[in-house]
């Protein structure tokens, strides 16, 4: 299977793009159906400067945020600096924080992209070091899966390509000066 994927590896791309958005429609559809009081901000829209999966930073920035113009943010599992990114909008509008996630192929693209410091570790209630697992990305979502290995699916870890190592935990101001 492993092999299957990687080979339409460029065929599948659009695939997953109608997938998402299908999925998204249908996510909405459910939520509306059960909470027909709920406002549904959309998550994407190509002449806003929002960069979230799902709208968490337009949703923070219009309905919570609303007027504030500059902040600390904590952006905890932050991943990918930009794509998918919590925290890209607020820190363009002049915003300062700290990102956290124990995946390492995001550091040196953290420093490279962005000036909030990247802590590259888990935030945790107690001090710790944990096992991470990090699957490795051919479509652009698998890193997405990556977790503590208690807490990993087992049929992806037999049949997706990972690595497996350890991780600093603890809470924010372990890991911050």
């Amino acid at each position: 299977m492993r092999r299957l994927l990687h080979k339409y590896r460029n065929l599948a791309q659009p695939v997953f793009s109608v997938y998402g958005r299908w999925k998204n429609w249908a996510d909405g559809r459910i939520v509306r159906q059960h909470y027909p009081d709920v406002d549904i901000v959309p998550s994407r829209d190509p002449e806003a400067p929002y960069a979230s999966q799902h709208g968490q930073d337009r949703y923070l920035a219009e309905a919570v945020m609303e007027g504030a113009t500059t902040g600390v943010f904590v952006d905890i599992g932050c991943n990918h600096p930009v794509q998918g990114s919590n925290s890209w909008f607020f820190e363009q509008q002049g915003w300062t924080g700290y990102a956290f996630d124990p995946i390492q192929r995001f550091a040196d693209l953290w420093r490279e992209k962005r000036s909030t410091p990247f802590i590259n570790a888990a935030v945790a209630e107690t001090v710790d070091k944990l096992e991470f697992v990090e699957f490795e990305t051919h479509y652009g979502w698998e890193h997405q899966l990556s977790s503590f290995k208690d807490f990993v699916d087992p049929a992806h870890l037999s049949s997706m390509p990972h690595t497996s190592y350890i991780v600093n935990a603890g809470p924010v101001s372990h890991h911050c000066p």
